[in-house]
């Protein structure tokens, strides 16, 4: 058995799901459909069938623990993917290259899907990257220390392909690509054509990533220095000199 150094322990239940991971599965797919705002933690207790009313706050604290631990458990679930991933890329001499280092981020995502197939976690982070990423609602990526070796190292080798892209303009691009890789996704899982006429997921995630290399080697803005936004207390005192 697995030792769990914090958090509550893992209760099984009759179907071999943890209570946690249950709650971690069904909040994901209900933050999916409605968004974080519009999921109370009542109605998450209740789709995961637990007797507890207070069972969110008993295992994650808060709506934000359980945020952040379905994070944790999809980053820590792609983790060995891309660990094997760039060990193939650094066998093949390939390591450097923008749309491996792309596919590598990207691809382990597709793997993650529900009993009918849909990707809710790429819809969850969807809502996440244009809501609540800017209002500094955390992820796990950003603790790589404790939850994303691959990911971190992946990212960090991304960085290194463009150079002379400041930070700022790098994670912001980094996010846009990301925004659009997860819309295809979305569009995919929803599209209403059959057949021939449904283009396979395949063929579009790796579309997708080639979009995203050459954006990634666009030029840089030319509208001057980045500058960090003034803050409130700023912005008073040039009012006042005016």
């Amino acid at each position: 058995m697995q030792t769990r150094k914090k958090g509550r322990p893992i209760a099984i239940d009759a179907h071999g799901t943890s209570s946690r991971l249950r709650m971690i599965l069904v909040a994901e797919k209900l933050f999916a459909e409605k968004g974080l705002d519009g999921v109370s933690l009542r109605e998450i207790v209740q789709a995961a069938g637990q007797g507890n009313s207070n069972a969110v706050q008993y295992h994650f604290g808060s709506k934000e623990g359980l945020v952040f631990a379905i994070f944790a458990y999809r980053v820590a679930e792609m983790e060995g993917v891309r660990r094997q991933m760039l060990d193939n890329a650094r066998r093949d001499g390939c390591l450097m290259n923008i749309p491996t280092l792309l596919d590598i981020l990207f691809r382990p995502y597709l793997d993650l899907v529900d009993e009918a197939g849909n990707h809710n976690y790429a819809s969850f982070m969807a809502a996440y990257l244009v809501r609540y990423r800017p209002l500094g609602v955390k992820h796990a990526g950003d603790t790589p220390e404790v939850y994303s070796h691959a990911l971190s190292e992946t990212v960090q080798l991304l960085y290194k392909c463009v150079k002379g892209t400041p930070q700022p303009l790098f994670q912001n691009r980094l996010e846009i690509m990301h925004l659009m890789f997860f819309n295809v996704v979305c569009r995919w899982d929803n599209s209403s054509a059959e057949g021939s006429d449904r283009i396979p997921l395949d063929v579009l995630v790796e579309d997708t990533i080639n979009i995203a290399a050459a954006a990634f080697l666009s030029p840089l803005p030319k509208t001057g220095r980045l500058r960090k936004p003034a803050s409130r207390i700023d912005a008073k005192r040039a009012a006042a000199r005016e």
